[in-house]
């Protein structure tokens, strides 16, 4: 059986036949350790996902990972409570000046960041594409940004699972507020509140799992469900538990693995992996033509930097077992195509079915008013120990059939802004409403 498993795995692109030793169930240098107080070395440390911030914003449970948060609330950022933005709400329809707009997002990266790439479709076709300096410094073989240039997504790979699951819920006739509970593995001992817990919770991180901290691979999460939910169930609360959790349940609701299979957990790691990858390919990127999307790391993936270049690039390592929540490999290219093809051509989910899980919040990390259409977005965030070396990415679906997504592979500037604010921000201040 750990000879199949291996063998899907090789075939699906998700391991390199050399990529798994004998003794271990996935090679990953993502590492978790059996309790989160004991994550202490850089190599935990980095394994931790996306920008936190505060309860109300939308990444994450605690403060920003450098220590530094920004000069601006992040009720300003967002335009919550007490921000300009929020004083008056437009109720005309938007339009963007798009010259304008890519200019100051032009502007600021360009200056701030060791490099980007970003593109502006409108209706499924570009209207806009930007990129400057390097995906690969010259000591790393000097590559330059474009929007082809595949780098590690992190938790944009949420909103590709959300997709997924969207799409598996609704062929298999299971409602986003059944119990995920019937669905797990049969071997896993369940903790007070896990049978209460929806498949919505889940894509809305209001579960109540509320570890302190990021880990998402199988074991971890195998552990977290036996312990049971500790928090408020149908609070949110951002952890990336949650969508390794719907890495599990995928193969099971698609019927691709029985929930009493008699495998050992190594083995259900490698084959919840290996069937989930070859869900989202068949279902999500195979109907938008995306060929080069993989969760293992390819060889010409673009490295991370600090915001000045100097020195040479920081590589994020394998991270296939932290599928779900983080782990794609994709292009901005690739993102755009999804997002186009879910959203206009309606070959992934039906035409309209993409708005409801944008309003349910499913992946997504903000939802904002704008006059009376409405922004989504989604962001992710990669970095080393030091927290000096980033890969960030935002994906947005914006009003007038616009979508945007930005990549970029270091801090913002000494200050390391927050990213998704920042583009937000540009974003509204170049909105008019004639």
């Amino acid at each position: 059986m750990r000879k199949r498993a291996i063998a899907a795995l090789i075939a699906l692109g998700v391991c390199g036949a050399a990529a798994i030793a004998p003794a271990a169930a996935l090679d990953c240098t993502y590492v978790a350790p059996s309790e989160p107080s004991s994550a202490t070395d850089a190599t935990a440390d980095s394994a931790r996902t996306d920008f936190p911030a505060g309860r109300s914003g939308s990444e994450g449970p605690t403060g920003p990972p450098s220590g530094r948060e920004q000069s601006r609330s992040r009720d300003n950022a967002a335009g919550g409570p007490g921000s300009q933005r929020a004083r008056v709400r437009e109720t005309r329809n938007p339009q963007l000046d798009v010259d304008a707009f890519i200019a100051a997002l032009d502007r600021k990266l360009g200056r701030s960041t060791n490099g980007y790439a970003l593109q502006l479709r409108q209706n499924g076709a570009p209207i806009r594409t930007k990129a400057r300096h390097w995906a690969r410094r010259p000591v790393d073989g000097g590559v330059e940004w474009d929007p082809d240039q595949r780098m590690h997504v992190a938790s944009i790979s949420k909103l590709i699972t959300a997709i997924a699951m969207v799409k598996l819920l609704d062929d298999k006739g299971i409602d986003a507020n059944a119990r995920i509970a019937g669905y797990l593995p049969r071997h896993w001992r369940t903790g007070p509140g896990i049978d209460r817990i929806t498949f919505a919770q889940l894509l809305r991180h209001e579960t109540g799992f509320d570890t302190g901290t990021y880990y998402a691979d199988y074991r971890f999460v195998q552990r977290q469900v036996a312990k049971g939910v500790t928090g408020v169930a149908g609070a949110y609360t951002y952890q990336n538990i949650n969508f390794a959790l719907a890495r599990v349940l995928i193969p099971i609701v698609s019927g691709d693995i029985p929930a009493d299979a008699n495998l050992s957990d190594d083995a259900w790691d490698e084959q919840t992996l290996a069937r989930y990858g070859d869900y989202v390919q068949r279902t999500v990127f195979a109907p938008a033509g995306v060929t080069g999307a993989t969760l293992v790391r390819p060889p010409s993936a673009v490295l991370a930097y600090t915001y000045r270049g100097n020195g040479a690039g920081w590589v994020s390592g394998r991270l296939g077992c932290t599928a779900g929540a983080a782990a794609w490999f994709m292009s901005v290219n690739d993102v755009l195509d999804v997002l186009g093809t879910v959203r206009h051509r309606g070959t992934i989910l039906p035409p309209g079915r993409l708005q409801v899980l944008l309003e349910q919040k499913f992946g997504i990390d903000r939802v904002e008013p704008v006059g009376a259409a409405s922004l989504y977005v989604k962001s992710g965030a990669w970095w080393d120990g030091p927290k000096t070396r980033m890969e960030q990415s935002v994906a947005y679906i914006l009003p007038e059939g616009m979508e945007l997504v930005v990549f970029v592979n270091s801090p913002i500037g000494a200050e390391n802004d927050h990213f998704m604010g920042l583009v937000t921000d540009l974003y509204l201040e170049h909105v008019r409403y004639p």
